[in-house]
């Protein structure tokens, strides 16, 4: 099994953000910033700049829903930790979405996508009880 070190940020959001993370999903062996949720998609997601850079996320059951259900995961965890997330719109191989596929679905989802296909979506804010 993987040990993922977790670097303190000057953000103690960020922080939150990425230990609920890496609690929630099982690490890469050999890559840190990979992690599979509920095995089966795998995101790269890091802290960088006070943001969370979200690299890319991929589903291993192509056309079943994994992969919004784990986008919906991933932006309640931002929500909730009140982090942007940041990234690009890009396709990993061949298979599924194209990348103006992926570019509406981000957009679907909250993220804003600019036409160099820079995406980033900012925290919903949490209503307090």
């Amino acid at each position: 099994m993987a040990t993922i070190c977790v670097r303190k940020h000057e953000n103690t959001n960020l922080d939150a953000f990425m230990e609920e993370f890496y609690s929630s999903t099982a690490a890469h062996p050999f890559n840190p910033h990979l992690a599979l949720f509920e095995n089966c998609v795998m995101f790269e997601v890091k802290p960088f700049a006070g943001l969370i850079l979200f690299g890319f996320i991929k589903t291993f059951n192509k056309g079943q829903g994994d992969g919004s259900r784990a986008l919906q995961w991933l932006v309640d965890l931002a929500d909730k930790h009140q982090v942007t997330l940041t990234g690009n719109v890009q396709r990993v191989g061949d298979e599924g979405l194209t990348v103006n596929q992926l570019r509406r679905w981000y957009k679907r989802n909250g993220f804003h996508v600019n036409r160099h296909l820079e995406m980033q979506r900012p925290p919903k804010q949490v209503e307090e009880e």
